[in-house]
């Protein structure tokens, strides 16, 4: 039993789903355990782990994840893949938006922004970031997961933007988490066990419900560093960002949305 939440209950509620869960005090990075499990063939996947604390945690973009052991929880899993590359495109916005549907029946500001990030107007509330690891001839997908649950005013403060919470209070801690835990370990397996023909057919539409820049003008940085403005007009089949430049509908597969125009900062 531990404090941050009851290890018997999730590991019950996970092993319903055939998933082996892990509970850690304390690690460097959820997502690099998973690797290094797969990699000394430790692991049975799926597998799910979650970390009170995490001291080296790990954003897209090679950018650090800002912990903080109360407000913020840190879950990891690992599943074999054995779909497409086209298929891998597509997993980021896929989990996104499945994601976007559950945490809106808690909070109903909730929307996400381009490829894999969920928001609402008071800034980021959850970032994910799925790293492909091989051993023996096995392609496995890690898929880690912050969320920002609880209202924390000195971790705005470290991160230095707005954030946003999934609640507003903070009764009920540990069920909450619990909850959490589950919400994104189903996901993770939904999305995974969806052949590519359900994806295509209904993410685009799903996108679009909870696009916060659906139809808004923004800047977006390629990954030249070039910064182009357009209209945002949702996402492709593949996942691509669509956006609307001088008349024309372009599609990118990489690359960032920023804030405040033409050398303004990312979310």
């Amino acid at each position: 039993m531990s404090d941050y939440l009851s290890i018997e209950s999730v590991t019950k509620k996970l092993s319903k789903q055939g998933i082996t869960f892990e509970f850690l005090p304390e690690v460097d990075s959820t997502n690099d355990y998973l690797k290094r499990k797969v990699l000394d063939g430790a692991v049975c996947a799926p597998y799910a782990v979650v970390a009170e604390k995490q001291v080296k945690g790990k954003g897209t973009k090679g950018r650090a994840w800002v912990d903080n052991s109360e407000s913020c929880l840190k879950f990891s899993m690992v599943v074999e893949h054995s779909g497409s590359t086209r298929e891998l495109m597509t997993l980021s916005p896929l989990l996104a938006v499945n994601l976007a549907e559950e945490f809106s029946k808690i909070n109903s500001k909730v929307k996400v922004k381009w490829p894999n990030d969920l928001m609402t107007s008071e800034g980021k509330l959850s970032g994910i970031l799925i790293e492909t690891v091989k051993y023996a001839g096995r392609f496995y997908l890690v898929f880690g997961i912050g969320v920002n649950l609880f209202p924390n005013c000195e971790l705005e403060e470290q991160i230095n933007r707005n954030i946003a919470f999934l609640f507003e209070e903070h009764s009920d801690k540990e069920a909450k988490r619990e909850d959490v835990i589950k919400i994104l370990a189903d996901s993770v397996l939904k999305i995974t066990n969806q052949s590519i023909g359900l994806q295509d057919t209904f993410l685009r539409e799903r996108w679009k419900k909870f696009d916060y820049f659906y139809q808004k003008t923004l800047s977006f940085r390629l990954p030249s560093q070039e910064i182009v403005e357009g209209t945002e007009n949702g996402i492709s089949s593949d996942g691509e960002i669509q956006l609307i430049i001088d008349d024309s509908l372009r599609k990118f597969n990489s690359g960032e949305i920023l804030k405040n125009g033409r050398g303004g900062q990312d979310f």
